[in-house]
């Protein structure tokens, strides 16, 4: 029997990893091959992520006896539901406040949810007959082609069908967080650097800015950054170890997870699978074989199926014509145009240079002019963005000590000459980093949550240098670097995790007001109909009106959507403590 002497809950994070990420991407499977057969989402659809996480766990986890084997897959795979249902409770208890949340992805993530099949009802004509039995479905839905078939729409509907919340699947950017966490872990492992640089690391790798301040959201960018970093990941862990299945099998699980994720995704796949492959001839040229094993891997399954994903979702073809276009700052279509940027300068600076104005400047969700800033100074201003609860910061996107933790992190390159010489493989993750960087919008976060890994990239050669180097001054740089880029990522946890709270204070005071106003209410919701949501679930009676309210009248949180007040309606307040709040959030209007 497995002592506690010889226990360590590390040795369970890359099984951890790699059996969460094939549960999930079979579930996704799933999920598309039985709407081909007319099946629509239930929670019967499960057993494929348990059976898939099962046989992944088994897979990765390396032991003599059958027995402990399987004992220990048991044991991941409860991790696993433990840490899927802790991150949709916790998920459940917020509102989705964003732009694109409130619009369109809540719309298919809730249809989907509700029995709507889009392969055989993909304009939602036999949906609308749902809406008889589901009062949440009636009202404006929204199709557009390809969110409803993404990665994380699927797997946000299957954990609100089986949880009840429509909440809930907002966990799924957290759960690809943790996932990628175990994947990075068992390839810092494989430098054989020390448990403590791993762990930091790792940690630094998954809080990726991007997932942290759209994880109360339906926005699916963090879910690319997640799925970027444990793709590279495990191609770093696959060129250091000898080839095995387990680590065939993450590499092509987070491959397919990438592509089916967002339109980007399988561009980013092809970058790092390229570069893995040139990296890997050079690192075992007396070997050759395994080399046109992964080629033949990639030509006849991650690639075809990867393409196949986008022709299931209807997005355009992956030219070359439209890759121009989708990264050039001048498209409009794509969510860029100058009303993105907001700095006429900006298509006049190549990548590089928009790259060190966008993130050596403060913190904001729009520039209104090129700004600097000391890169080691921490504000509350610029915090204020992430309280504020934007999923979508364009200058300093990744937070505002992120220009520090660059800096430090090339500064420490200089180190190298006191150590050994670097692995070639421990250089390989900076290569499909950077070149997937420049190949998009560069300067902004979301279009490319990867560029969060730059600093993490440039320390692991460093790091793997080091590894045997006596301490002293020269892990001075390194320490500081990962310092500046675990204290940044912290900082926005905590400050998003505050407006979380504050703002679903102040929308549960709104909405229980309204339930006390006399009913039905003539609601104004010129944008996001979803909200319609929320007066259902408080059981609130109300029709649509076409026109705004006259004044006195409430305007819900972080919304356009306006309810109208009676004239005397601060007699109805009682003992209500938001009021004063509600002022100062300008939501009153009389």
């Amino acid at each position: 029997m497995e002592t506690k002497e010889n226990f360590r809950i590390s040795d369970y994070f890359w099984p951890l990893g790699v059996s969460l990420l094939s549960g999930l991407l079979g579930l996704y499977i799933v999920t598309l091959g039985l709407f081909a057969l007319g099946i629509s989402i239930t929670p019967w659809h499960g057993i494929a992520f348990v059976l898939l996480s099962l046989g992944a766990g088994y897979l990765t986890i390396k032991n003599p006896s059958p027995i402990r084997r399987l004992k220990k897959c048991a044991v991941v795979l409860g991790a696993n539901l433990a840490a899927c249902g802790f991150f949709a409770l916790i998920a459940g208890q917020f509102d989705d406040l964003s732009f694109d949340g409130m619009n369109v992805r809540i719309e298919s993530v809730l249809g989907l949810s509700a029995g709507w099949n889009p392969v055989k009802d993909p304009s939602f004509q036999a949906g609308v007959k749902l809406g008889e039995a589901n009062p949440y479905l009636r009202g404006s839905f929204v199709v557009q082609s390809g969110y409803q078939y993404s990665l994380g729409n699927l797997l946000s509907a299957y954990l609100v069908k089986i949880t009840g919340s429509l909440n809930a699947g907002k966990a799924i950017t957290p759960i690809l967080a943790l996932a990628s966490f175990g994947i990075c872990f068992g390839a810092f492992g494989a430098l054989s650097l020390g448990s403590g640089w791993c762990w930091v690391l790792s940690f630094l790798a998954a809080l990726n800015p991007v997932c942290i301040y759209q994880s109360s959201s339906y926005y699916i960018d963090g879910h690319t950054g997640a799925l970027f970093t444990a793709m590279l990941f495990s191609a770093l862990r696959l060129l250091l170890c000898p080839l095995s299945i387990d680590g065939v099998l993450a590499l092509v699980v987070a491959f397919l997870g990438l592509s089916a994720a967002k339109t980007s995704g399988l561009l980013y796949g092809v970058v790092i699978d390229a570069v893995f492959l040139g990296f890997y001839a050079l690192t075992h040229l007396k070997n050759l074989k395994p080399i046109l094993v992964f080629i033949g891997i990639s030509a006849l399954v991650t690639w075809p199926v990867g393409v196949m994903f986008r022709k299931v979702g209807g997005f355009p073809d992956l030219s070359m014509a439209y890759l121009q276009s989708a990264t050039n700052l001048a498209t409009q279509g794509y969510g860029v145009g100058k009303l993105s940027y907001g700095l006429d300068v900006m298509p006049k600076l190549d990548r590089l240079q928009v790259f060190l104005m966008s993130y050596m400047a403060p913190t904001e969700i729009v520039a209104d002019k090129v700004k600097t800033k000391f890169p080691f100074w921490l504000n509350r201003r610029e915090l204020s963005v992430f309280e504020d609860l934007t999923p979508d910061a364009r200058a300093g996107g990744f937070g505002p000590l992120y220009g520090a933790c660059l800096i430090l992190a090339v500064a420490s390159l200089g180190f190298i000459f006191f150590g050994r010489a670097p692995s070639l493989a421990s250089c390989f993750p900076l290569a499909p980093v950077l070149l997937s960087v420049s190949l998009t919008q560069t300067w902004w976060a979301r279009w490319a949550p990867q560029g969060w890994l730059i600093p993490l990239c440039f320390l692991i050669p460093v790091l793997s240098s080091l590894k045997n180097a006596p301490s002293g001054r020269v892990w001075g740089l390194p320490f500081l670097a990962l310092t500046a880029g675990l204290l940044n990522s912290i900082a926005i946890l905590a400050f998003y995790t505050v407006g979380c709270v504050k703002a679903q204070r102040v929308l549960n005071s709104q909405l229980a007001f309204v339930k006390t106003l006399s009913q039905p209410l003539a609601v104004f919701m010129p944008r996001f109909k979803s909200n319609r949501t929320w007066l259902i679930r408080e059981k609130v009676e109300f029709v649509l009106a076409d026109n705004p309210p006259s004044k006195p009248f409430i305007r819900l949180m972080r919304t356009e959507t306006l309810v109208p007040l009676p004239t005397k309606w601060e007699d109805n307040l009682g003992n209500a403590p938001m009021v004063a709040e509600w002022r100062k959030r300008r939501l009153i209007e009389q």
